[in-house]
């Protein structure tokens, strides 16, 4: 298992940068011991110290917030590949929590000979870049509980992660199975129960997915991402498949049309 770890770890990168035989050897120091997590457990918590970090080897995990009256808000969702903590360098104890959606796998990897793999130019532009990956799905994910109506953020979600599975060869044609529950997908996009499974059956109606126990499975992929309407720009360098979708379809709309003018 730590062999697939350093090869998952590596292609990861490798798709980001050209790494030389030396940086692929380096990456393989990283990983230490692997770990199985069961459904609805955690890899760590809100408030642990940082010690070392998380690589998802299989399985659905995400970070997310428990609030003061139980309520859960997701913050993304990790797939195989991810890194659990995107933050490289800080000591400061967690302000999030991890947890695994799915049975899954996640491996160790030491902080130490991280850093020092930072010496070397090409793995250090490529952890820049999964950290500026990581970044650009956050904004999204602000941008789609924050303005979006509901149809529109669970449809995007679900696009964006049959987009990133694709990208990372771990989904082909157009049937993609989640193991997400609806609980899940709810605390992901905002809404209460009662608002998705509305949402759900529409979408049901359209024969682009359909619900199974513990499971999501999109029947029509293409049909999904056409529902979306533009370009997931912020996947940018990270898709490399082809996509009926234009480059974005929405006009821009100018600064003067969010702030008031002044008055002289």
């Amino acid at each position: 298992m730590l062999t697939e770890a350093a090869r998952l770890l590596t292609g990861r990168l490798e798709r980001l940068g050209t790494l030389s035989v030396a940086d692929k050897q380096a990456v393989q120091m990283l990983v230490q011991h692997p770990a199985v997590h069961e459904a609805r457990t955690d890899v760590f918590c809100d408030g642990d110290q940082r010690r070392e970090l998380h690589l998802v080897l299989s399985g659905f995990f995400c970070r997310y917030k428990l609030l003061a009256d139980g309520s859960r808000q997701i913050l993304a969702i990790l797939l195989p590949g991810d890194l659990c903590d995107p933050n490289l360098f800080s000591n400061a104890p967690y302000d999030f929590s991890v947890g695994a959606l799915a049975r899954g796998c996640t491996a160790a990897l030491s902080r130490p000979p991280l850093h020092e793999l930072f010496r070397r130019p090409a793995l250090a532009r490529a952890f820049s870049l999964t950290r500026h990956f990581d970044d650009a799905l956050s904004r999204e994910w602000l941008v789609n509980v924050g303005r979006r109506g509901t149809e529109q953020r669970l449809v995007r979600l679900l696009s964006e992660l049959t987009w990133r599975l694709e990208a990372f060869g771990l989904s082909t044609g157009n049937k993609v199975t989640l193991p997400l529950v609806q609980a899940d997908l709810a605390d992901s996009i905002g809404v209460t129960h009662v608002h998705l499974c509305r949402t759900l059956k529409q979408l049901q109606s359209e024969g682009l997915l359909r619900t199974e126990r513990g499971r999501i499975v999109i029947s029509d992929v293409a049909g999904l991402r056409k529902a979306v309407g533009e370009w997931p720009s912020y996947l940018a360098g990270l898709i490399s498949v082809a996509t009926p979708l234009q480059e974005p379809v929405a006009p821009r709309r100018q600064l003067e049309a969010f702030v008031e003018p002044l008055a002289i």
